[in-house]
Formats: C-alpha cells, structure tokens, sequence
C-alpha cells in the first residue's frame, strides 16, 4: 500500500462504502474506555495489515439499505486521535507499525474517522496480546481477512499459503528495491573518515622549525622576513611513481603555473 494516500482517494470511500477485504467498517466504538472495543479494533487491524493493508471507517454500520452511519454520534471526535489509534496498535500488533488517521468529509459534509492501515510486511503480523477475559482477540494469533468480509485466524493450507507468499514477496520487493538502488547509486554511501591532514601539519612544522632557527637571530636580519612574508604549499596525492631524485627540478619546473605575473613556486 502506499504510504501516502490522498484525501480525494479517502474521501471517495464514503461515496459508497461497502465492505470488503480491504475496506472494514466499525461503529462508534469507544476506543478510550472500552477493552473489548479496543480488541475489536485491533483484530481488524491485525487482519487488514497481513492481507496487505487498507482501511477501518468508524462511525458507520451495516443496514438493510447498505452501509449507514452508525447511532450515538459523539460530542466531537477527539476519542479518535492518531495517538489514541497507534496506541492501541502498539498494545496489540507484533511487530507493530503506524498507521495514519484522518477525518474526512462524507458527500452530506458529516465527518467520519479513515484510518489507514499500512501493508508490506516481512513477516505476519501477531496479536501480542489477548482481549478482555481472552475474548475477540487470542495471545499471538495470527488474522486475515476472508470472504464475508471477515477477520478470522487462518483455517486453511490456502489461507496460510496465502499470507506466507504475500510476505515472501514483500521481502523480495524490498531486496530487489536494495539492488536497484545499488545500481542507480541511490544508495547512501558511508561517509569515509578523513585522511589525517598531512599538508596542515607539514606546513606548522616548516614554521615551528623556522621560528626555531630565527628565534637567537637580530630583529631586521633577512631570514627573519622582516618586510613580511606569504606561504604556498602542495601535496601529490593518488597514485605515485617512482621518480629519479635527480629529476624532481625538472618535473617541478615543468608544472609550473602562472596565474599572474611570478609563478608562487
């Protein structure tokens, strides 16, 4: 599932809801006092995330003339906060995971709690723990969804065939992500430490060893630059050859580079 989803696409949900493997919808439960509310919720999380995500509305029931909103709207929606929602994940899905909450406008301007519930698992996700009194939700259960639509642990070897390949190839999709982004070179490169700085040090060096030789010599004397001075150093770096000593000058004099007047060597 896309980690994005647009309100557009959200809010076309409630244009015509009905349920299906992907798409669930709930009552106005009370997530904040209600364990067996909160069990509820969580087992059509767990079952929507191992089918590979997608949606819980609540506030809306099913009727004989289709999906309606549900009685006993509440004074406002705070009840329905992300925090409150991912809380609620947390407590019961292993591994847990995010899942984003938006409030979104019917076609008659109501509005309705989408949660959206992610999919691309590696492995299937598990109940960590049970509901009230063991009821709803079972400790380390595995859901999906099924025809109906319904949340049920796997009965079948389809059923679990089915959540396996699904997690197989979500682990393929990533390592095949991996090695297209090895090749496009979208990878992060590990930042290399840096070379010790070699020229830094040899030029403190050359100037500790000056000021050494001066220090004893008259103020205005010639070594002692008394008129001012100015420094250029180099370093060769990269892969060096072996070089006569003898013909160092030459080669120096060879690289010589005159950007203004004097060459600075």
């Amino acid at each position: 599932m896309a980690a994005k989803i647009s309100r557009e696409r959200l809010a076309d949900l409630l244009v015509d809801p009905r349920e299906s493997l992907d798409f669930e919808v709930k009552n106005w439960l009370d997530l904040q006092g209600s364990n067996e509310d909160k069990a509820t919720f969580a087992k059509a999380v767990l079952a929507i995330s191992n089918h590979g995500g997608g949606f819980i509305v609540l506030g809306l029931v099913e009727a004989d003339e289709g999906i309606v909103e549900a009685e006993d709207r509440p004074a406002t929606l705070d009840a329905y906060s992300q925090d409150l929602i991912n809380g609620i994940v947390q407590n019961y899905c292993d591994p847990p995971f995010h899942c984003a909450v938006h409030i979104i406008p019917n076609p008659a301007g109501a509005l309705f709690p989408v949660v959206v519930i992610p999919g691309g698992h590696r492995v299937p996700v598990r109940a960590r723990r049970s509901g009230p009194n063991g009821n709803t939700v079972s400790n380390n259960a595995i859901y999906v969804r099924k025809p109906g639509p319904r949340s049920e642990a796997p009965q079948s070897a389809q059923d679990w065939d089915d959540l396996l390949s699904r997690c197989l190839r979500n682990r393929r999709d990533e390592m095949l992500d991996q090695i297209r982004d090895l090749i496009s070179g979208a990878v992060p490169q590990i930042e290399q430490a840096a070379e010790p700085e070699r020229l830094d040090k040899w030029i403190e060096s050359g100037f500790s060893r000056w000021t050494e030789l001066t220090e004893a010599l008259p103020a205005n004397v010639g070594p002692r630059l008394p008129h001012g001075s100015y420094c250029f150093a180099y370093e060769l770096i990269g892969e060096r050859r072996q070089i006569e000593p003898a013909r160092i000058p030459e080669l120096l004099k060879a690289s010589v580079v005159r950007h203004t007047g004097w060459p600075p060597f």
